[in-house]
């Protein structure tokens, strides 16, 4: 019997329903903005958050109702000097994931609770930091690359998932609400995950619609069982068009 295509996918180790995440954003930072768009049919969301009572609960809340969704606590760089002591906390309070910025990561002491993320726009010692601190995921924000050319966000990616200092991280980039066809260049670039940013005046509910049955139809027509099987097609190419050369030349 033929296995049935899935968008799913693991990412720092957690299964995800699909790729598609909601990125930290003013607009969606209460329960009700947020509910609705994990009912709608987004994988998850970036919380962000300062580590307050009102966010834990808010939190915890969220991981009650939807327990099969994923919430990833958001650590501001402002709160580098607590990011240990509020690891545990949002765990407790039942984040999936703890994501940070770069220049926190040596912050970070003994064994992780959960699944860390970090965030970083170049490979930068901290960068290699995050790596041997444990890190399962670096975050990219390609909406600096995407604001002449969507290509240079695909490059930027490719480049990324070449690089041997993030090999065995999963690649989470972030982007404006955009169609499937751009999710799916990105994941073919090397992202494991998409977080799409919206400030308010785009329905996500509606978005995530379109960007899951893209996905799916894509997967279907292309015979690709899941939505790993094209994470980093594109930079697998181009490694093989680097070993071909490099043979050529010997």
């Amino acid at each position: 019997m033929e296995k049935a295509t899935t968008i799913g996918i693991d990412f720092c180790g957690i299964r995800c329903e699909n790729p598609f995440f909601l990125a930290t954003s003013p607009a969606y930072a209460d329960y009700d903005s947020l509910s609705r768009a994990l009912k709608a049919g987004w994988a998850g969301v970036f919380y962000a958050m300062d580590g307050g009572e009102k966010e834990l609960d808010l939190l915890h809340r969220l991981k009650s109702e939807y327990p099969l969704k994923v919430v990833v606590a958001a650590l501001p760089g402002k709160k580098e000097a607590l990011v240990d002591e509020l690891f545990e906390k949002v765990r407790a309070a039942g984040a999936d994931a703890l994501q940070i910025d770069a220049a926190a990561a040596h912050f970070l002491r003994g064994s992780l609770p959960i699944p860390l993320i970090v965030k970083d726009s170049s490979i930068t010692e901290s960068s290699l930091d995050a790596y041997l601190s444990g890190a399962g995921a670096i975050t990219v924000d390609t909406r600096q690359s995407t604001s002449k050319n969507s290509r240079n966000a695909v490059h930027h990616i490719l480049k990324l998932s070449s690089n041997p200092i993030l090999k065995g991280l999963d690649l989470s980039g972030i982007c404006d609400v955009c169609g499937w066809r751009n999710a799916l260049e990105l994941l073919q670039a090397g992202c494991s995950t998409i977080q799409v940013h919206s400030d308010g005046r785009t329905d996500v509910c509606k978005a995530i619609a379109g960007l899951v049955s893209g996905l799916g139809e894509y997967l279907s027509e292309h015979g690709l069982p899941d939505t790993s099987s094209l994470v980093g097609e594109k930079s697998r190419k181009l490694l093989n068009l680097r070993i071909l050369a490099g043979s050529s030349q010997d």
